[in-house]
């Protein structure tokens, strides 16, 4: 598997889908999330 500009852009997308999948529910349920508490800890 080489590393194409096209490939890196491609798992950047797929990253970023998957970071925005994870926020949305940690913000509807943030008190809960560790993922909240992560963000605040940064």
């Amino acid at each position: 598997m080489k590393l194409t500009p096209v490939f890196i852009k491609r798992c950047h997308l797929v990253r970023r889908r998957y970071v925005v999948g994870l926020a949305i529910p940690s913000l509807i349920w943030w008190k809960d999330s560790v993922l909240w508490v992560i963000l605040i800890s940064i």
